[in-house]
């Protein structure tokens, strides 16, 4: 049974269409805490240092060697070997 709550993947991507198609045709600005209501960003912070950190948080996760072991696991179909590295 569906949580009354929940809205199905379809509908979530309705919504979003809109959005897009209203910010593509009119060109509005909108601000950061609009951005992540509607979906269009994951996370907003509140200070350029908190958004520093975050992207060298990502650029650090994404050039480890444990996330190319990973990819390369699932691509293999076998479990990873983690290193912590």
């Amino acid at each position: 049974m569906r949580s009354p709550t929940a809205k199905p993947a379809r509908s979530y991507w309705r919504g979003a269409a809109g959005h897009v198609a209203e910010l593509a045709y009119t060109g509005k600005d909108i601000d950061a805490a609009r951005a992540e209501k509607i979906g269009l960003v994951n996370d907003v912070h509140a200070d350029a240092e908190a958004t520093y950190q975050a992207v060298w948080t990502m650029i650090t996760t994404l050039n480890s060697q444990d996330l190319g072991e990973a990819m390369k696991a699932f691509m293999e179909k076998r479990p990873p070997e983690f290193k912590g590295r």
